[in-house]
């Protein structure tokens, strides 16, 4: 965290658009509430794109089920194929959704002794056969310490990945923040 936001792992330029545009990728800041936004380096609202982009973030499976609204249709029980730090797909059927649509996601983590429930603000960024590819917009520190958790624990890279978790931080460290 530098300057009270959680950049981005690989925080950086991605294409965006059907120019090729160059766009930064999302630095997740505190909003008005206790909620982490995605935003531009310059501050303003993180825009998104319909357009698959680079691949900037550490993509794991991640076989869990999620629930959401979207276009006032509640989902629940619903699969997720893979999850990285900036997204998720979730597998099924939309034949109402849209790319751009805005979405509220509730994941259920259980353990032993706990159980987390784990809330992200999301927008549609891709749909095919198979899917959605959901990209979140804003979450809770802790939920960005859980993607972090479960993207290190899952990855077949965990040095890789640690890396990318480095480079968001100067200095490499972001102990005592």
């Amino acid at each position: 965290m530098v300057d009270g936001r959680i950049r981005s792992p690989g925080e950086g330029s991605g294409t965006c658009g059907s120019r090729g545009v160059r766009s930064p990728l999302p630095i997740y800041q505190r909003g008005n509430s206790d909620r982490l936004q995605a935003r531009t380096r310059d501050g303003r609202q993180w825009p998104g794109c319909g357009v698959k982009e680079k691949r900037r973030f550490a993509r794991v499976v991640f076989e869990r089920t999620v629930r959401f609204t979207l276009r006032g249709v509640l989902y629940t029980g619903l699969q997720i194929r893979d999850l990285s730090l900036g997204g998720l797909f979730v597998k099924g059927h939309f034949p109402d959704v849209r790319v751009g649509d805005r979405c509220r996601l509730e994941l259920h983590e259980s353990g032993r002794h706990s159980c987390l429930i784990l809330h992200f603000g999301a927008r549609v960024v891709r749909r095919d056969g198979e899917g959605i590819g959901l990209r979140f917009t804003d979450m809770a520190e802790d939920s960005y310490r859980f993607l972090q958790t479960m993207v290190l624990y899952y990855t077949e890279d965990p040095f890789g990945v640690a890396r990318e978790f480095l480079e968001d931080f100067p200095g490499g460290s972001s102990a005592g923040q």
